[in-house]
């Protein structure tokens, strides 16, 4: 209870000592590595490995209960954050043994094939997605980001297309459409798109940056450093941004 109250008061270095102390006295007990493990994700400082650490104690739960689908999806979250992608599929393909119709697992595993480079196994799965959620736009903005990833511009397009039909506000969906519009040269349709899903997240720093990127093609210089300026602001540890701010105000003279 102390470790849950200073965790409240953001004291998260006293709250995972308390946690550890309740450890050593009852080795056994499953809450207190549950929350110590979510603290430690949330610091996430990797001087001391927290990572690292959070998975361990999710470790320990999963020895105590392998047919827990929530622990199971916790640790393959951490794995994704970690870039342990195999680590991360073997946990969603024994969750997926527990929840077959689990089209967030689904999705999670497919995004870890691609990663991987197993573009197969992770076509199969976005497929899955939208079997299962064929009326959630998400399913569809997902496999066809995947689409636009290996250069599948008109499946992609048609995707991104059918969940804007399903939503109309689906920034994802116009977001995605307007980096393949791009890439196809299509200038016009891209920056259309762009707008369109700043529209809806004026404070999506990926679309910024992407849009930044077609006014540098266009020669608006100004309009590319305000929006790499912008998305600076909202992502400040982000490294690539401010060097690309950086290159645009210096081809503009202004660095």
């Amino acid at each position: 209870l102390r470790g849950q109250w200073k965790d409240d008061a953001d004291r998260m270095d006293a709250a995972i000592a308390d946690y550890s102390a309740a450890l050593k006295l009852q080795p056994s007990v499953s809450a207190a590595p549950m929350a110590r493990s979510s603290i430690l994700a949330r610091r996430n400082d990797p001087a001391k490995d927290d990572l690292g650490a959070a998975i361990s104690d999710l470790d320990q739960l999963v020895a105590q209960f392998p047919k827990s689908a929530e622990i199971l999806q916790q640790r393959a979250d951490l794995y994704r954050r970690d870039r342990r992608f195999d680590a991360m599929i073997a946990d969603l393909d024994q969750l997926l043994d527990l929840r077959p119709a689990s089209a967030a697992a689904f999705m999670a595993r497919g995004d870890a094939h691609a990663e991987l480079h197993q573009f197969d196994a992770a076509a199969a799965d976005y497929n899955k997605v939208v079997k299962l959620s064929p009326d959630l736009p998400a399913s569809y903005v997902a496999r066809g980001n995947f689409r636009s990833q290996i250069g599948e511009d008109i499946g992609a397009l048609a995707d991104f297309d059918h969940a804007i039909e399903l939503y109309p506000r689906e920034s994802d969906a116009f977001s995605g459409r307007a980096y393949v519009l791009l890439r196809q040269g299509d200038i016009k349709g891209a920056l259309g798109a762009f707008n369109r899903a700043l529209s809806f997240d004026d404070k999506d720093a990926y679309v910024l940056c992407g849009r930044a990127t077609l006014y540098q093609i266009t020669g608006d210089a100004d309009s590319a450093i305000r929006d790499y300026a912008k998305a600076v602001d909202l992502e400040p540890g982000e490294p690539y941004t401010p060097l690309l701010l950086n290159i645009a105000k210096a081809r503009a003279g202004k660095s």
